[in-house]
């Protein structure tokens, strides 16, 4: 057989795909926070060890819902990916002691009383597949706000991590694979499931008992919560809800997903993984979807001559990528045999001694002991045994407690109640994510920092941001802080490692600012607030002032600087008419700006009321950057712009560096305009 079978690697540039990020399912990327000197736990939020004195705050965070225990059963261990669909941990069930994953949907769908029908019924129905090849669903529902579906834990590599690793598959290994992604989509369709987003990203390899390469799919059903017109489009920013480059044509129209949808799906992977670039390609997803519509498929023997790619195998793909749903197979299982021919097999488990891998580099952990689907129905019957056996003496027990059960229950919903509703005066414990107290918008809150944990742990006070309408906010928060203490507040969600925003420049008893943040759909967000100590300082404790604590949404303004934009990728659109205004909120803030398009000479103007600022012109088509301070604080900088370049360049703000101030301002904004000479 020719070397071109071998899996080889492509170059970094032709491997370049839209929405293809990795999920690893399986891997540990959010550890909770343990110090690196003395290996001693620390509490979420603390600056030093209370051990060693180590700054762990230095070292690393931890994501805020690490250590959560949802719907009173399962504990939130670690982050393993997140998805458009919402977030996944590996968590540990309580009472069982087993591993499983834990996936928690998304706010903007969570909130969705369709969506949550819909849920329902899509994960009810996924709990039934039981295939080797298919990841297993073991519970779902609701719990405090957050929307939850409980699967088998695998510990693996999704294959998109696998394919931007190899380029390529050999047609061999494709072929293995395909087939028990057909095992698994086999059992769906049976049972009237179409999956709906069979891509690379949705199936995690690992290894069977033998060591042999066992492929799982996982989010069955799940695909449906975006149907809608409002989820089954490309939004104003030009993001597609899903990955285009497996997207029917059907689908791509606005039709109905069916079988054959899947079919085209499988198709386009085997494509990928075959060649090493998607069916179809382009520099946006819009540019995907239209020559998927529009363009002839080239063969992938014609994309890619140096590999040699069986015919049988190449046929297979092109009638699975036909743009008529009729030309293509009409079921899985039809596909599936044709696998089988290729390979040479008629029985699917005689597979299993072939296809043995290279180490993966992700293996499951030994200490941890991974549910399966057996544990879960072992451990649901016992209950059932116990409540039966139970039955009769509580029956006795409850007829002689029914008065005390039923105020014990009310004052329990009382609380229950309580714990859901929004504060104006911090209730204590209120240190880790699990007893963050709600807080809601245009509500000032009270607090203190008064109960220091240890003599060199101060106080820590987190609060969970009351559920938002469903879209994009911009987020402003202030902190009056207690007289005499130098506070940080600092802003964190759910799925992310460490602060995604920290406000702490403001000296002793000085207000900190969150001038501007954009909350994204789903996740939760959360306050903290803490004291900003210095090396060797002790924390503060029995204070009697209160510090103050107020946030507000305010809808996305586009001539409004808003968080994260330190980049051109996450740049601000530079109107050619009117002002735009934005923050300094620290020394090391920047604010990117880029013009769409400039057509004549053109003159850029920063000003800002106290501050000293500088305005960086960054040349995108190669030319060096331009630095402009000529004038202190409250002046006016200003640079002529030729349209002449190739690309306009975008424009950064930042404190000067030659008259540094000692702190940002978060409450007197800049001007910059473009303006024609």
């Amino acid at each position: 057989m020719s070397s071109g079978t071998h899996d080889e690697p492509v170059p970094l540039e032709d491997r370049r795909e839209i929405g293809e990020m990795p999920t690893v399912h399986g891997r540990d990327i959010g550890p909770s926070v343990r110090c690196v000197v003395c290996d001693a736990d620390v509490v979420f939020g603390i600056n030093f060890c209370g051990v060693c004195g180590h700054n762990v705050r230095a070292q690393t965070s931890t994501d805020p819902m690490i250590g959560m225990i949802v719907a009173d059963r399962y504990k939130i261990a670690a982050l393993l990916g997140r998805g458009g669909m919402g977030v996944v941990y590996r968590c540990v069930h309580t009472r069982m002691g087993k591993t499983m994953a834990i996936k928690l949907l998304h706010g903007d769908l969570a909130r969705d009383g369709g969506v949550l029908e819909r849920f329902q019924r899509e994960a009810q129905a996924a709990s039934k597949l039981s295939s080797p090849h298919t990841v297993s669903v073991f519970d779902y529902g609701s719990s405090e706000g957050l929307t939850y579906l409980v699967m088998e834990f695998v510990a693996g590599e999704d294959l998109s991590r696998v394919l931007r690793a190899k380029g390529h598959l050999s047609p061999e290994r494709v072929a293995r694979i395909s087939v028990q992604a057909c095992q698994s989509l086999t059992e769906a369709h049976e049972n009237g499931i179409i999956h709906r987003d069979v891509k690379p990203e949705n199936f995690i390899v690992t290894r069977d008992r033998n060591g042999a390469e066992l492929i799982k799919l996982l989010d069955f059903g799940l695909a449906r919560l975006r149907d809608g017109e409002e989820r089954n489009d490309i939004t104003g920013s030009g993001a597609l809800l899903g990955t285009p480059y497996y997207m029917s044509p059907e689908i791509i129209r606005g039709g109905q997903a069916d079988v054959r949808s899947d079919i085209y799906a499988l198709g386009a992977m085997m494509y990928r993984a075959l060649v090493g670039t998607p069916p179809f390609m382009g520099s946006s997803p819009i540019a995907v979807l239209t020559r998927t519509l529009i363009d002839d498929l080239e063969p992938p023997s014609a994309r890619r001559p140096d590999l040699t790619i069986p015919r049988p195998l190449e046929e297979l793909v092109l009638r699975c990528l036909a743009k008529d749903a009729a030309q293509r197979p009409q079921t899985i299982e039809a596909v599936r045999q044709c696998l089988l021919e290729f390979l040479g097999q008629s029985d699917p488990s005689s597979l299993s001694d072939s296809g043995l891998l290279k180490p993966l580099g992700t293996v499951a952990d030994e200490d941890l002991e991974v549910a399966t689907r057996s544990d879960v129905e072992l451990f649901e019957k016992r209950l059932r045994r116990g409540r039966i056996a139970g039955w009769s003496a509580a029956l006795a027990f409850a007829l002689l407690v029914l008065v005390a059960g039923v105020v014990i229950v009310s004052a329990q919903r009382a609380k229950r109640s309580e714990n859901n509703q929004p504060l104006t005066t911090e209730r204590e414990p209120n240190n880790s994510p699990t007893r963050a107290n709600l807080i809601a918008p245009e509500t000032e809150v009270r607090g203190r920092l008064a109960n220091r944990i240890t003599r060199t742990q101060g106080d820590v006070d987190m609060f969970r941001l009351a559920p938002r309408p469903r879209g994009r906010w911009r987020l402003r928060a202030e902190l009056s802080p207690q007289p005499n203490i130098d506070t940080k507040l600092e802003l964190f969600v759910s799925g992310n490692e460490g602060p995604v925003f920290s406000a702490g420049e403001a000296g002793i008893g000085e207000r900190e600012l969150i001038a501007g943040f954009t909350l994204q759909d789903g996740g939760e967000y959360f306050l903290v607030v803490h004291e900003d100590l210095r090396s060797g300082l002790i924390p503060s404790e029995n204070v009697s002032d209160d510090y103050r604590l107020r946030y507000r949404l305010e809808a996305i303004d586009e001539r409004l600087e808003t968080e994260p934009n330190d980049s051109e990728m996450t740049a601000q659109v530079l109107p050619t008419e009117g002002d735009v205004q934005g923050f300094i909120e620290s020394v090391q803030d920047t604010d990117v700006w880029c013009p769409t398009s400039l057509t004549a000479a053109t003159s850029v103007r920063l000003e800002h009321p106290s501050m000293d600022l500088e305005l960086r012109v960054v040349f995108r088509d190669g030319h060096a950057t331009e630095t402009l301070d000529s004038h202190r604080a409250g002046g006016v900088e200003r640079v002529l712009v030729q349209p002449a370049l190739s690309r306009p360049p975008c424009f950064a703000v930042h404190a000067s560096t030659q008259f540094a101030p000692s702190k940002g301002d978060g409450e007197h904004p800049y001007t910059l305009r473009l303006v024609r000479p």
